[in-house]
């Protein structure tokens, strides 16, 4: 085959050739054979390469409960409230911006159909719109209100590790 193909290295190479295995029920022999003609089996990994697979650190491995890897970042870092940046300083890109299809729905319809109805419509809809914007713009202030808090309570608290402060406020 690859006397055909004297440009094609893959053909060449021996290691890459077809293997044949024994001993399999009808049809299997040949169904496997016609996989490896469509994607050739790769030359195997060297001794280094093997060993540098089986020392990558595999998801799981370390364990759950060991110490933070980043102990002055907030947990709530990348989230959208609490301490430490928000997901857009963090560079979590949002997959999309929220837009209100049905004010874009009743605009068009407006402009099509200028009716009475349609406009007590597309302005009951901008009110509640500029409600849910007040009230996650009073979330943000709230989430942003208790993390300072937290930083003010922390700073109060001082450097005394958790497992030695007294709940009832001293040391």
């Amino acid at each position: 085959m690859a006397e055909n193909y004297s440009n094609r290295t893959d053909l060449q190479n021996s290691a890459t050739s077809t293997a044949r295995f024994t001993g399999q029920t009808y049809g299997q022999g040949a169904a496997q054979q016609a996989s490896q003609q469509a994607v050739r089996p790769g030359t195997p990994p060297t001794e280094q390469q093997a060993q540098q697979l089986a020392n990558r650190i595999r998801p799981g491995a370390r364990p759950l409960g060991r110490p933070s890897e980043r102990p002055n970042e907030p947990i709530t870092a990348g989230a959208p409230f609490g301490a430490g940046p928000g997901p857009l300083q963090a560079g979590i890109r949002p997959r999309f911006i929220r837009t209100n299809r049905t004010i874009e729905q009743l605009e068009a319809l407006y402009q099509a159909y200028p009716r009475d109805g349609i406009l007590a419509l597309l302005q009951k809809a901008r009110m509640m719109e500029e409600v849910d914007q007040m009230k996650s713009q009073s979330q943000m202030l709230r989430s942003r209100q208790q993390a300072s808090m937290n930083n003010q309570s922390r700073q109060n608290m001082g450097d005394v590790p958790m497992q030695n402060r007294n709940p009832s406020g001293g040391q």
